[in-house]
This record gives C-alpha cells, structure tokens and sequence, in this order.
C-alpha cells in the first residue's frame, strides 16, 4: 500500500496533467483558461495532496500492522 501511495497519485492525477501542458506547449496551442486551471489544480494541489495523505494513511496501516504482530508475539 505504501508504493501504491507513492506512486498512484503521480501516475493517475500528475502524469496526464503534465503530459497534456507539454503537449500544448510543444504543438504551439494556447490553453484555455479552463483547461490551464485544471491542469494546474491537479498537479499543484491534488496530486501532493493526495501522496501526503494516502502515505499517511500507508505508514499508520503498518504501524497498526506492527502492533498487532508485537501483541500476539510472546
């Protein structure tokens, strides 16, 4: 879960965001607004918020796991 974490924020919200930005700069079209701001959300907000609290979750997961293996360890 912890590399899920890592890595599914960046792959499902970053990746196509920042793909879709290069290729409109590299084909020389404008954005619109619209889709500049969206694209911008996503890789700005969304996609570091969503590592930040999905490895959160991840670290706190295996501490719980931990805990349970320490207690039923004699």
């Amino acid at each position: 879960t912890l590399l899920g974490a890592l890595v599914g924020a960046p792959s499902l919200f970053g990746y196509p965001a920042f793909f879709f930005l290069r290729a409109s700069h590299k084909a020389g079209k404008p954005l619109r607004f619209v889709d500049a701001a969206l694209c911008w959300t996503y890789l700005v907000v969304l996609t570091p918020l969503f590592v930040i609290f999905g490895t959160a979750h991840s670290l706190m997961t295996i501490s719980d796991s931990w805990a349970i293996v320490r207690a039923t360890t004699p």
